[in-house]
């Protein structure tokens, strides 16, 4: 019998990676759990050498997988066991509450997505619905303009890109996931303050798996400023996420801010501060998107210019913060 389902969906904190989209996407269906990125998600890294891998500073957040989402319930299908099947596990996920992320999929066959017919690439993204009879899936991902947003896509087209030969079996892969609706997350005052003090002195456990790759914390800039160089001497190839991910970090910690001064009963005085950083980097997004069209070098020099200010003012604002919270 021919299903229709779709399950709620809001934007979620962090689109910069679909890892993280889709994370935020399964949390937003319980909004009590929000607390959990005000409590855990301030913490920034990026690569130390910008020559390896691939030419990006890869800037991210600490933690954010649909792994660390709390309360969460995964079940993980790798496609050399469903290749037959998988619509049918599709919809029953769908049926049962739980959003589909998939991963590994090519791109170059399913409509809408950003490759789509230009090139095989393996690709992630989240399905959060399905309508047997028009054909279709409902997608959130990157779509042909390189915007995250929620569109449809043909149940065939995915088909074939979930099936592509140009995709190795074993990096392809259907994972459901749900959360508790009745569980909730309190915001902890203590944790977000040890936290940002972490941030502020560029700290990350030196046993963490990736410690002797990346910097952390308030020391992102200094290796955000050498990208902007390498990119200057054409050394690096442009990545058009970098600063996305930034603003994104920006408004999430605007929001811990004022979340953890009304906790205490103290006026928002951090939080508005923290205007000024978030206009920064709003500056600086912008710049760059306009560098990203027109190539000019002048304006590698006016982001420069203006991530120097933004780490001077972020860390006199949090350092403020952390001394009255």
């Amino acid at each position: 019998m021919p299903k229709s389902i779709m399950l709620p969906i809001s934007t979620p904190r962090f689109t910069t990676f679909h890892f993280l989209a889709n994370a935020g996407i399964i949390m937003s269906a319980n909004p009590a759990l929000d607390n959990w990125y005000l409590n855990n998600t301030m913490q920034l890294k990026c690569k130390k050498d910008l020559h390896t891998h691939i030419d990006s500073p890869l800037l991210n957040i600490c933690t954010g997988l649909i792994w660390d989402v709390p309360t969460a319930k995964h079940f993980l299908f790798d496609r050399c066991f469903i290749k037959y099947c998988f619509h049918d596990i599709i919809v029953a996920f769908l049926e049962q509450g739980y959003y589909v992320t998939f991963d590994g999929v090519d791109d170059y066959y399913v409509e809408g997505k950003s490759w789509y017919g230009d090139r095989h690439y393996a690709h992630d993204g989240l399905i959060y619905g399905v309508d047997d009879e028009k054909g279709i899936y409902h997608i959130a991902a990157y779509d042909k303009r390189w915007v995250y947003s929620f569109f449809e896509t043909s149940q065939k087209g995915f088909a074939e890109g979930f099936l592509s030969p140009q995709i190795p079996e074993n990096q392809v892969n259907l994972i459901g996931v749900t959360v508790d609706p009745n569980a909730s997350i309190t915001l902890d005052v203590p944790q977000i303050k040890a936290g940002l003090e972490n941030y502020l002195r560029g700290y990350e456990a030196p046993n963490a798996p990736d410690a002797d790759d990346f910097v952390y914390g308030i020391m992102v800039y200094e290796r955000l400023r050498a990208y902007l160089q390498a990119l200057g001497e054409d050394t690096v190839t442009a990545d058009r996420r970098v600063f996305r991910m930034l603003l994104e970090n920006k408004k999430c910690m605007k929001d811990r801010l004022a979340a953890a001064e009304h906790e205490r009963g103290i006026p928002e005085i951090s939080s508005c501060e923290y205007d000024a950083v978030i206009q920064l980097t709003e500056e600086i997004h912008f710049l760059y998107g306009k560098y990203l069209l027109q190539r000019k070098t002048d304006l590698l020099t006016d982001i420069d210019t203006r991530i120097e200010l933004l780490q001077n003012k972020e860390k006199e604002c949090l350092t403020g913060f952390c001394e009255t919270i």
